[in-house]
């Protein structure tokens, strides 16, 4: 039990009489424990496996090009392809997760993930891969703000840096663990068995998924009380709290939960435009990076082609 959770006893009034508490005086209370440990736990391996799919193919490129003998265009459109369809996958999920939950999204495209990602491993030819990474880019659009977004609405307020902070710095182990992986044993087991060993993640993210239950603001703002007090009662067993049977939540029904266009608003468009462009510098350098570095610092082939690897020459040349 955590300090945070010791503060139960300080509820007071409420073991007198019925009273309608805010979700947010109740997570005052439920502090942060266990309960949140397996949410955010969970959320982890789906980040894992999401960000590793956006990296693998930078490794994967240079073989591909040798079991295929890939053009310079369909390299492109294997890359663009998961990139282009993350981002339509981030509009279209978003939209969802606000009108049926964020659980349920998150477990349907972590399935459609790990499906994706054993028929990448068995792909007959490049078409087929080309397939499985345009479902792959629709999966992790839907995963990644989902993901965020759940792990911030488990707990107070004051906490929802935790489970940002841990989320982000998955993100960055994911691409160093992949490298690490690829270096450690791609030539040794090859790059159908390295997109099953990436996969591993998924499955005990969805062995976990079964377990965790909906988001309780999600509940709460879905006017869905007696599943969001029943999730409540279960996050306080899991901090080894005892729940106030005489509480119950304030609950109401939006129902303009999940318009993309709230985001153009007057009032948010200046901060939508300063994150989109931040954002879009982010990844433009880091993925741009990510993608290209691999092909332009090689000329040669590797994997099956042969093992050695020849370096880009640049020659100057004066006028």
């Amino acid at each position: 039990m955590t300090a945070d959770s010791e503060q139960a006893p300080n509820y007071g009034a409420v073991t007198d009489s019925t009273e309608e508490k805010t979700l947010e005086e109740v997570y005052e209370v439920l502090g942060v424990g266990l309960a949140q440990y397996l949410v955010w736990g969970t959320l982890v391996l789906v980040l894992l496996s999401d960000m590793s799919e956006l990296v693998v193919i930078s490794i994967l490129i240079p073989y591909l090009r040798c079991e295929w003998d890939l053009s310079v265009t369909f390299k492109i459109a294997i890359s663009c392809s998961v990139f282009f369809f993350y981002a339509l996958g981030g509009v279209l999920f978003g939209s969802i997760s606000d009108k049926i939950g964020r659980r349920k999204v998150i477990l349907f495209t972590t399935v459609c993930l790990l499906m994706a990602n054993v028929m990448s491993a068995a792909s007959p030819n490049k078409w087929v891969f080309l397939m499985t990474r345009v479902v792959v880019g629709l999966c992790i659009g839907a995963n990644l703000p989902t993901t965020m977004v759940f792990a911030s609405e488990i707990a107070a307020c004051k906490y929802k840096e935790y489970g940002a902070f841990v989320l982000t710095f998955t993100a960055s182990f994911a691409m160093m663990l992949v490298a690490l992986i690829a270096y450690l044993c791609l030539n040794a087991i090859g790059w159908r068995w390295f997109i099953v060993l990436l996969s591993l993640p998924i499955v005990i993210a969805l062995i976990c998924l079964a377990i965790i239950p909906e988001s309780p603001r999600f509940l709460v703002v879905s006017g869905k009380k007696e599943e969001a007090i029943a999730t409540l009662k279960k996050f306080f067993k899991w901090n080894s709290l005892p729940y106030p049977e005489n509480i119950t939540i304030k609950t109401y029904q939006d129902e303009v939960r999940g318009n993309i266009a709230d985001v153009l608003k007057p009032k948010y468009i200046r901060s939508t435009t300063l994150l989109s462009l931040m954002y879009f510098g982010n990844i433009f350098i880091i993925f741009g990076l990510i993608i290209f570095l691999p092909l332009a610092l090689t000329t040669g082939s590797v994997g099956r082609c042969t093992n050695k690897v020849t370096p880009v020459r640049v020659s100057i040349r004066t006028i």
